[in-house]
């Protein structure tokens, strides 16, 4: 058996701009030549963060940091690719309209988590799909993808000074949020449940 190392690159977000993020991580393509050439699987992954994963061998580590850094870092996002990505979204949003389960939930977590980022959907409103342009998406991104926002980790057989040291190369020139996060505090407020009824009538 190979010895294989993960790493990944967490973004903690801010909650009230909900249903761009996974337009713009739809639009940073990792799947690139290079990622294929060096043998790197990529994927992402947003819950509560936004999560960009690979794997790859030991020997690999400088060029997964690198090809990382360079999906966050200096992706075109190009208009022609945001509109791609749009109809590919609409569409997902559409399936996932007819999972009646998800549907079910989704009403779940408005009610309970009222007003709250617990309670909003993943892809996030179609009004918000359809008016995203690049300009929200570029503030986005200078919004939340700086250095305090992030964290760059690795597990497996990987030798933590040798991480930092690709860390340093590739990171570093990250910008800083205007109000930085200090360390241990929270970005919001923890999510509170809150007991409530619904009720929707149709009498058609």
């Amino acid at each position: 058996m190979k010895r294989t190392i993960d790493y990944a690159v967490k973004i903690r977000v801010y909650s009230a701009q909900t249903g761009v993020d996974s337009n713009v991580k739809h639009s940073m393509n990792p799947f690139d030549e290079i990622a294929m050439e060096e043998a790197v699987h990529l994927r992402e992954e947003l819950e509560n963060e936004t999560v960009y994963y690979a794997k790859s061998f030991r020997k690999d580590i400088g060029q997964t940091v690198d090809i990382i850094s360079d999906v966050l870092q200096n992706s075109k996002l190009e208009n022609s690719a945001i509109e791609r990505e749009r109809d590919v979204i609409l569409r997902e949003q559409q399936e996932v309209d007819k999972q009646m389960e998800e549907v079910v939930f989704d009403h779940l977590h408005a009610v309970a988590f009222q007003g709250q980022p617990l309670g909003r959907t993943i892809l996030g409103p179609k009004q918000n799909i359809l008016s995203i342009n690049r300009n929200d998406r570029d503030s986005y991104i200078k919004t939340n993808y700086t250095a305090d926002l992030m964290v760059l980790v690795g597990n497996g057989g990987v030798d933590h000074n040798e991480l930092v040291k690709h860390a340093e190369k590739h990171f570093n020139s990250l910008p800083v949020s205007a109000n930085p996060i200090p360390l241990g505090r929270l970005a919001h407020p923890k999510t509170q449940f809150i007991g409530s009824e619904v009720r929707i009538r149709d009498d058609t």
